[in-house]
């Protein structure tokens, strides 16, 4: 008894809308920057992308209250590298109640994890289904 193809996989059909949607992202922070923000404790959190990477931030903001959104805006920068470097972090300012501090990762690097990580994924799923039709044809 032969097993289902892969492309009969739910896996695949949604690993392949994840891919797409990766992919799109990438491509969108050349044109443009979003970043999802959050006020807290007098603290800025930061999920952004931009510039062909995902960054994640903090910055000490004194005196703002409670507060959360999103931000859209035109990417400034021209010419872009399609591959941004891989990982970046620091400590941008020393303040008084801390540090601004980021860490940004390569969307290539996002999209490359996520793609090992389904194809392995695909490839163990494909050999347990294999063995069990083997073991079940017996």
């Amino acid at each position: 008894m032969r097993s289902r193809s892969i492309v009969r996989w739910k896996s695949f059909w949604l690993g392949i809308l994840v891919l797409v949607s990766l992919v799109w992202g990438w491509m969108s922070t050349r044109t443009e920057q979003a970043m999802l923000y959050c006020v807290a404790n007098e603290w800025i959190y930061a999920a952004a992308s931009g510039s062909g990477s995902v960054n994640i931030a903090i910055h000490p903001q004194a005196g703002m209250p409670f507060e959360w959104g999103f931000d859209r805006t035109p990417s400034l920068a021209e010419d872009l590298p399609w591959f941004a470097p891989a990982f970046e972090n620091g400590w941008i300012w020393e303040g008084p109640k801390g540090a601004e501090g980021y860490v940004a990762v390569g969307y290539w690097v996002v999209v490359l994890g996520f793609v090992v990580l389904w194809g392995g994924f695909l490839m163990w799923r494909w050999r347990r289904v294999g063995k069990v039709m083997v073991d079940g044809a017996e």
